[in-house]
């Protein structure tokens, strides 16, 4: 069967399922399909009646997510669709519906192609649903003129040999599209925390990044992004072994226990420093991610990374006062009482007491011992 396939066919089948890990390749993917069927545009619907999080409507160029948005929320009426989407449901999985014979109407009397026409010119659709399940809201439909409209029946011929793959891609999204739903949240926690962390799939294709992680990548010392999306690391001798160690944590669907994770020291370009990369499993063993996904979370922690602990809870805990706190935060970050002077604009005897009543008042006899009470008592927390 392969064989048989045109070279576009085939370039357009594996970017199909390239959408899988790159969702912002659709628009892409559907602009290639509605032209290789002759028509002028494509959309998609992902919905899931059991994970409210999955949601996808990407369109090809002439219909934008943005535009796809306003058509679902002003240019449509609720009632004709969910009409429609029963009609539609009674028929076999890829089965392509017209929008007249769907609404029961001439194209002029729905709200949404008249929307279409107003703003595209798009005025006819052909829809089908993509798979057999009950609790998946997946469809696709082709969008065309009226001058398009005799070359219908050929497109939707056509479309045949795509469709398969265009459901199977979205079946497979869906462990994806959860991930990043439930993961976004708690990354943005991180951030807080002044930690980047990377969901990574055992390839180690990033599937979601943190503001922190971004950050560690995109100033290309020592850490980059690829365009396909790959953690790249500048020392050519440790690339392999990160590698190696995503492979090594994500292959635990074979064995009993999770491996032990990977710490890998990631020297930079800027200074004599280095990043601390751990790398743990992340594998759905319970199941609540689908059978598909197996890979990986790699933190990036910057040891050198300056104002890193918080004081609020040393202020509250042992009663300081403003200005206590200003010289706890400074000390507990390796500042020295001369530098901590010359920042706040203040005479170096006036730090040198606030420090000697914060020594009283915590029970401490160093700048160590307090950096030590300060990270026991906070969390490395970004005030923001």
């Amino acid at each position: 069967m392969t064989g048989m396939l045109s070279r576009k066919d085939h370039d357009l089948i594996v970017g199909i399922y390239d959408t899988i890990l790159h969702q912002d390749s659709w628009t892409n993917v559907l602009d290639i399909f509605a032209d290789q069927c002759g028509v002028s545009a494509a959309t998609l619907m992902l919905g899931d009646l059991t994970y409210p999080e999955i949601q996808l409507r990407p369109g090809s160029g002439r219909l934008s997510v943005e535009f796809i948005d306003r058509y679902y929320t002003v240019g449509t009426n609720h009632e004709e669709i969910v009409r429609a989407m029963a009609y539609v449901s009674k028929f076999p999985a890829r089965t392509w519906i017209s929008d007249e014979e769907a609404w029961g109407c001439h194209w002029s009397e729905i709200a949404g192609s008249r929307f279409l026409d107003e703003h595209t010119g798009l005025s006819r659709r052909h829809g089908a649903r993509l798979n057999d399940s009950p609790i998946w809201l997946d469809g696709i439909s082709i969008n065309y003129t009226q001058e398009e409209v005799r070359n219908v029946q050929e497109a939707c011929a056509l479309s045949q040999l795509f469709l398969p793959h265009i459901a199977k891609a979205l079946e497979i999204s869906r462990p994806f599209l959860i991930l990043q739903a439930r993961f976004q949240a708690v990354l943005s926690v991180l951030d807080r925390m002044r930690v980047g962390i990377l969901i990574v799939t055992e390839t180690g294709t990033v599937i979601v990044s943190n503001a922190r992680a971004n950050e560690a990548m995109y100033t290309n010392n020592g850490l980059s992004l690829s365009r396909d999306k790959r953690l790249l690391i500048s020392a050519p001798n440790l690339g392999e072994q990160y590698r190696t160690a995503v492979a090594r944590v994500s292959d635990v669907g074979i064995t009993p226990v999770h491996p032990d994770s990977e710490l890998l020291a990631v020297p930079k370009r800027s200074d004599d420093t280095s990043w601390l990369l751990e790398i743990v499993p992340l594998t759905d063993l319970q199941g609540d991610i689908g059978r598909y996904f197996r890979g990986a979370a790699v933190y990036i922690i910057d040891p050198q990374q300056g104002d890193v602990v918080s004081a609020r809870g040393m202020k509250e805990l042992y009663g300081l006062s403003k200005a206590e706190a200003d010289v706890c935060a400074n000390l507990s970050n390796g500042l020295t009482l001369s530098e901590i002077a010359e920042r706040r604009g203040t005479s170096y005897e006036t730090v040198r007491a606030q420090a000697k009543m914060l020594f009283a008042k915590t029970g401490v006899k160093s700048q160590a011992e307090l950096i030590r009470r300060a990270l026991q008592v906070n969390l490395p927390i970004d005030d923001g």
